[in-house]
């Protein structure tokens, strides 16, 4: 970040930001990547550099950035595997959040706190689910009105979701 940027924003939010930019850091740090310093996108050393982004691929591609993953769609299958995964995620992510709320209930004669604490974490992980689940169906809408077009969904760091056209094709 910059020193002009900072003054642009509050006091909190250039800290949220500064946050995000250190945990990215830090996982680029243990998991030996690098980031391109003119698109900020984190590459991964270790990858197959013969795999590419293709004008046409039956399934999604991705890249990470500082501040979330790009979702790139250049097909409807590559979207219905897309919403599909999102959904699958979703769905563990309510799993965890029953088994959360559940061991609250449980271990409620042992303390109030750590019934608040696991019930806390149920509802965060349930927000979670919603917005997975959330970007699968808005996906699937999206690409229904942009059917002739390839898309790409941004989910950020704290998983909220846009969705984009990111090639027009002729009709």
């Amino acid at each position: 970040m910059n020193q002009t940027t900072i003054y642009n924003f509050s006091a909190s939010e250039v800290s949220v930001v500064k946050k995000m930019l250190n945990t990215s850091n830090q996982e680029v740090k243990e998991n030996n990547e690098i980031i391109d310093p003119n698109t900020k996108e984190i590459i991964n050393q270790s990858a197959d550099p013969f795999i590419v982004m293709a004008a046409y691929n039956k399934n999604y591609t991705t890249k990470a950035f500082w501040w979330g993953k790009r979702y790139y769609f250049t097909s409807n299958i590559a979207v219905t595997r897309g919403a599909r995964y999102f959904r699958h995620i979703a769905s563990l992510r309510n799993d965890q959040s029953l088994f959360l709320s559940a061991l609250g209930d449980s271990i409620a004669y042992a303390s109030p706190y750590a019934t608040l604490a696991a019930n806390v974490a149920s509802m965060g992980v349930g927000y979670v689910a919603g917005q997975y689940n959330g970007a699968a169906s808005a996906l699937v809408r999206y690409n229904n009105r942009h059917r002739h077009n390839q898309i790409y969904l941004d989910m950020n760091r704290t998983f909220q979701y846009s969705l984009h056209i990111f090639f027009k094709m002729s009709k």
